[in-house]
């Protein structure tokens, strides 16, 4: 999926894989219990967003995508 693509474990998020709730429950309490991870995690995915994807980005990726389907034809 697009998840792990966006989030980069223990740099910007946390990831959890499928079905492991017991996974999902340390996650979500090391955050709880962490101030200074959630405020990295913040920072570091607040520092990732606003550099990659902008909405100039966005529009110059999507511009690709039909670029190269209409090369297809």
């Amino acid at each position: 999926g697009g998840i792990p693509d966006l989030i980069k474990d223990q740099e910007t998020g946390l990831l959890t894989p499928p079905r492991n709730p017991e996974k999902l429950a340390e996650n979500i309490l090391m955050l709880y219990n962490d101030i200074a991870l959630r405020e990295k995690l913040k920072a570091n995915a607040r520092k990732r967003l606003t550099a990659e994807f902008t909405a100039q980005t966005m529009a110059d990726q999507i511009s690709m995508v039909y670029k190269k389907l209409m090369q297809k034809k």
